[in-house]
């Protein structure tokens, strides 16, 4: 779920996992022996209405050119819950009595995964972190940066930290700017460091100076540069404009 949100959005994830509810829907028809009747079939058929109302919703925003992986994740979603939704019932029809208990240890189960999953994060995150303070910074390029000390420039570079950082991602790039460029901007003294992703449309806004780190924008929002008061970027329109 988590994979399909971040390349095709949450409106098109969720409508996955909803419209997910058709495959128990005709699993119960061919195998569990359930009998369409006309009341069933018209309450399914309006059932489907309603949720295709409630998840439509008009969009100026392009396909993007990642649609195989966009396509892929949403199948991996529709199919995930609706596989899992059969083996509820199935679980339930074996043993109706124990249903509840044999729910209650397949949440047990996906919560210990999950926390193993964290712990395994945490780790990994702190031996990155402590071997890039192993590896002091001293220059980078930043694809955009504003600076407001003049003091800084020298006519050649800007000797100290920019104010705010603009890095756009390229597949060779993503690690760098994700992890490295976070860690080294954060600790060297960037006000705010925003990461734009044109494969996944999304703004990564990070805010160090109000402890805002990792908020997700699409590429059809106007975001606020926290650090000063009066400027917007319109991403909508830069989207459009460059064929996004």
């Amino acid at each position: 779920m988590s994979r399909a949100v971040e390349r095709a959005g949450i409106v098109k994830s969720d409508a996955a996992q909803r419209l997910s509810l058709f495959i128990p829907i005709v699993w119960a028809l061919a195998f569990f022996g359930e009998v369409l009747t006309p009341a069933r079939g018209l309450g399914v058929v309006l059932a489907f209405v309603a949720l295709l109302c409630l998840l439509y919703k008009p969009s100026i925003q392009k396909f993007s050119s990642n649609t195989k992986g966009v396509a892929a994740s949403l199948m991996g979603v529709w199919l995930g819950y609706g596989v899992i939704d059969i083996l509820f019932k199935q679980l339930a029809k074996l043993d109706k009595t124990a249903f509840s208990g044999n729910l209650l240890v397949a949440f047990i189960l996906a919560g210990v995964l999950m926390w193993a999953y964290l712990l395994v994060t945490i780790i990994q995150n702190h031996w990155v972190i402590k071997k890039l303070a192993d590896q002091p910074l001293t220059m980078v390029q930043p694809d955009i940066m504003i600076i407001c000390d003049k003091d800084k420039l020298d006519g050649k570079r800007c000797n100290g930290a920019p104010d705010f950082i603009i890095e756009i991602v390229s597949p060779s790039t993503s690690s760098d700017d994700y992890i490295r460029k976070l860690y080294y901007y954060k600790t060297y003294g960037v006000r705010e460091y925003w990461i734009v992703d044109p494969k996944r449309k999304l703004v990564t806004v990070n805010y160090f100076e109000g402890n805002l780190v990792s908020v997700q924008y699409s590429f059809d929002s106007v975001i606020k540069v926290n650090i000063y008061d009066d400027l917007f970027i319109n991403f909508a329109e830069i989207a459009e404009l460059s064929g996004i």
